[in-house]
């Protein structure tokens, strides 16, 4: 499948999805705050 590679099959696969505690902290960094914002948003617009 991944012939003349030597690397986990998920290495730069941009679909990587992690668990929980797993994100890099760049990214997390990035996406934290985002959903931060949509959370508030959310139980604004829910009471």
């Amino acid at each position: 499948m991944f012939k003349g590679r030597h690397l986990e099959p998920w290495v730069g696969d941009p679909r990587r999805a992690y668990g929980p505690n797993e994100a890099p902290s760049e990214l997390a960094a990035l996406i934290g705050p985002e959903l931060d914002r949509l959370i508030q948003e959310g139980s604004e617009t829910n009471g």
